[in-house]
């Protein structure tokens, strides 16, 4: 496969190996993508709804730049799971600071 026709995604995602896996396998049968580029770190989802607006903006610039405008993703998800130990919230709230 040519590195032309290779397709990325882009992930802010919980460093949780078990969400890893299954983050990567949702978006490779949902969006027909070949590599999600993993951005991990424990609650995630916490993280990027929390953090102030030039933070985030430096995070974007810095980290999912690369992967947008270097590997040409076109998906970016932020995701959150269920018994995070970064993030220890219900899953209604894991919804909304995905949302968010």
């Amino acid at each position: 496969m040519s590195e032309s026709s290779t397709k990325f995604a882009t992930v802010l995602g919980c460093m949780d190996g078990r969400s890893v896996v299954a983050i990567a396998e949702f978006l490779k049968r949902e969006y027909d993508v070949d590599y999600p580029d993993m951005i991990t770190a424990p609650g995630m989802d916490l993280i990027c709804g929390t953090c102030d607006e030039s933070t985030l903006d430096e995070f974007k610039r810095r980290v999912v730049a690369i992967s947008v405008g270097h590997h040409g993703s076109r998906i970016v998800a932020v995701a959150g799971h269920e018994d995070c130990a970064g993030n220890p919230v219900t899953p209604d709230e894991h919804a909304k600071e995905i949302k968010d």
